[in-house]
């Protein structure tokens, strides 16, 4: 390799590094608010894209109970614009209380790759009351695991649903669970988390959705932690990469003094 190549080779390098630092992001968050139209609660959901580049093929997929219903596709919201969306469900709940709707959020950037968000909203039927049940979710932000303590505030036993809801990127286990809790018992348990294909530095939220009911009511209650997904190796800072390149210039220089001053002995050699 020439002098001028080596050089060639740096710049490249450098340009990489910093061509990584202008891709384009996608941020995704929806909003949630709750009418009445003809007596029936109907879901509004507005999505709104807070990044600097397109999202393409988005959908909303709302969930409650048993019931699955989906938006239509829009082709694309562009940066910094949003869709708003009703949704409303067939069949209610039929004991008075909270209940969670999980609302999931599909979605593509201009090359098609899928990610995906998920937030919690929630119905309310009927007269509520003041939740018997305390949760807390807690762990690093970025390692392989989370604890969830739950806690009964009262003197009734409790019979609990448990859900962990992420997106689709990651992987929880367990993702549900029945916990049975006595009477004032407090207990925890790990919920392992992986990631499945989500990019280094994305920041989710993991939700525990908690549920129980008595004869009359059906109570709720979501506790949230974010997650950001971290790569193999360390993340590489803006002053770690100035040195790696300062150090591949310094590098390119002394390969040009070494190969200049090996072609001066050879003409040298030669003239003898």
């Amino acid at each position: 390799m020439t002098g001028s190549r080596i050089v060639l080779a740096v710049c490249l390098f450098m340009f990489l590094i910093w061509g990584t630092s202008f891709a384009g992001t996608i941020s995704i968050q929806t909003t949630t608010n709750t009418k009445m139209v003809e007596g029936k609660p109907v879901l509004e959901v507005t999505v709104r894209n807070s990044g600097d580049e397109a999202a393409a093929n988005v959908r909303v997929i709302a969930e409650l109970l048993d019931q699955k219903v989906s938006s239509t596709t829009w082709p694309q919201i562009a940066a910094g614009g949003h869709e708003t969306t009703s949704i409303s469900f067939e069949k209610l709940p039929e004991k008075q209380g909270r209940y969670p709707v999980v609302i999931l959020t599909e979605f593509a950037d201009l090359n098609m790759y899928p990610f995906s968000a998920v937030t919690i909203a929630s119905l309310e039927a009927g007269a509520q009351s003041t939740t018997q049940i305390m949760a807390k979710i807690e762990g690093k932000k970025s390692g392989k695991y989370l604890d969830l303590t739950l806690k009964n505030l009262d003197s009734f036993r409790k019979q609990i649903s448990l859900k962990i809801v992420a997106a689709k990127e990651l992987n929880v286990e367990p993702a549900q669970l029945k916990i049975e809790l006595s009477p004032y018992e407090i207990k925890t348990f790990r919920i392992n988390v992986s990631n499945f294909s989500a990019l280094p530095g994305a920041t989710y939220p993991i939700y525990a959705v908690i549920e129980y009911e008595d004869d009359v009511r059906h109570s709720s209650l979501v506790a949230v932690t974010p997650y950001r997904v971290m790569s193999g190796t360390k993340e590489v800072g803006t002053k770690t990469i100035l040195i790696i390149v300062a150090a591949a210039l310094i590098g390119a220089f002394a390969a040009l003094q070494i190969f200049s001053l090996v072609n001066k002995r050879r003409k040298h050699s030669s003239t003898r």
